[in-house]
């Protein structure tokens, strides 16, 4: 068989468009892994390890309760305090009835903070459930890149072989003229 120039420009051709489907689809391929990476490390760190966001949230719990446990102290001391100062029996009466009060409220505080920390740590586990789920999509779509990829780089080389083997039905920009070659009248 004989190989004229019109048929080696076709099959460079052809062969540019495959590489460049394939680069394309491999460039996106390692896109969505780069994504899924980073994905599944933003969810790592979000639980897992001494600086992760759970483990912050506990170091900042832990530090807010025991700073109110320290601030309630401090208050019953002064309440003692002023309570021997006056001659008052802190164990009895509207004193021991302060008292009481303080403690529910402190002991409120603490529990309001451990609550407060619970909520944050699950909001911080629900973010990294998503980014576990946006790691899994991103890994997904793989085949399906892949596979868009494959089916776009086929119809562009039957386009550009059909253009080849029927010149006269599709002008350069691959858009039909129906077979009316280039002499045809447009103006209406």
């Amino acid at each position: 068989m004989d190989f004229g120039i019109s048929e080696i420009m076709m099959g460079v051709m052809a062969a540019m468009s495959a590489a460049g489907t394939g680069l394309s689809v491999a460039s996106q391929v390692q896109q969505s892994k780069a994504a899924a990476k980073a994905a599944e490390y933003n969810a790592q760190a979000i639980t897992q390890g001494p600086t992760s966001d759970v483990a912050n949230i506990d170091y900042e719990t832990t530090q807010q309760v025991q700073a109110e446990t320290a601030k309630n102290k401090e208050i019953r001391s002064k309440q003692l305090a002023m309570a021997a100062a006056s001659g008052v029996d802190p164990e009895a009466g509207s004193s021991k009835m302060i008292d009481l009060n303080n403690a529910y409220e402190g002991a409120l505080n603490e529990l309001r903070i451990n609550y407060s920390g619970e909520l944050k740590k699950q909001g911080a586990y629900k973010q990294a459930a998503l980014y576990g789920q946006q790691a899994r999509n991103y890994n997904a779509q793989t085949p399906w890149l892949v596979a868009g990829g494959a089916l776009q780089g086929a119809g562009s080389l039957a386009r550009q072989y059909y253009a080849y083997k029927s010149p006269g039905l599709i002008n350069s920009n691959y858009g039909s003229n129906y077979g009316l070659g280039t002499n045809y009248d447009t103006s209406v």
